[in-house]
């Protein structure tokens, strides 16, 4: 009987950035669901999940990102295509918003938060302008990192890729007007029986090559 220690072991050693997507294939809507879930229930810091994550699923959105990310087959080839993106900045809407989830949850009124609302605001306000992309993004690799590996335990495959003209990306999809900015990509499906790297060996240090005490 299979343990949960070899089930996982078994998705990531499976895993890999897939090249070619069996075009033919759909996600089911119920893993569809549990993949969305791992997203949004993904670490971030102070919660704040400054991210937004479309789909993209228009033909022609598909075919312009294709070629903006000089013709890879998978935005094409994917069942779906995941774009994560971060706001143009941190504004204090935002954090209003956040707070106000906050308040709703867990039951607790927001003049009880007044107090946590300035200690957030007060942090990010910390961090220089120039830098609050880096660390908005930062926090999108956290969640796509738990994409990936939701989706190979879901025995599906996936490719994350950053190589695309980002402005070209946001121009088409107007994500200026939405207040937001490409930062990458994830497309998501089966891999294809063509796709030569499905066999490869994977490639990794060793445990004492990677792990150090101190």
């Amino acid at each position: 009987m299979e343990t949960i220690s070899d089930t996982l072991i078994h998705a990531l050693q499976s895993r890999y950035a897939t090249k070619r997507f069996d075009p033919s294939f759909s996600i089911s809507q119920e893993n569809l669901h549990l993949l969305k879930e791992s997203i949004r229930l993904a670490p971030s810091a102070f919660g704040l999940q400054l991210w937004k994550v479309f789909l993209i699923r228009t033909p022609e959105f598909r075919k312009k990102m294709t070629e903006a990310a000089h013709n890879q087959p998978q935005f094409m080839e994917a069942s779906e295509l995941f774009l994560f993106c971060r706001p143009e900045k941190i504004t204090e809407d935002l954090i209003d918003q956040f707070v106000t989830s906050v308040s709703k949850i867990r039951n607790q009124p927001k003049s009880t938060l007044v107090a946590y609302r300035q200690m957030l605001s007060g942090l990010i306000h910390n961090i220089e302008s120039s830098e609050q992309g880096t660390w908005m993004e930062k926090q999108i690799y956290i969640a796509l990192g738990s994409l990936l590996q939701s989706a190979a335990l879901l025995q599906l495959d996936a490719c994350p890729i950053e190589g695309f003209n980002h402005n070209a990306v946001d121009s088409f999809l107007g994500l200026p007007e939405k207040g937001y900015r490409s930062v990458v990509a994830c497309a998501m499906g089966k891999r294809s029986p063509e796709d030569a790297y499905a066999s490869a060996a994977k490639v990794r240090y060793s445990e004492e090559v990677v792990f150090g005490i101190l």
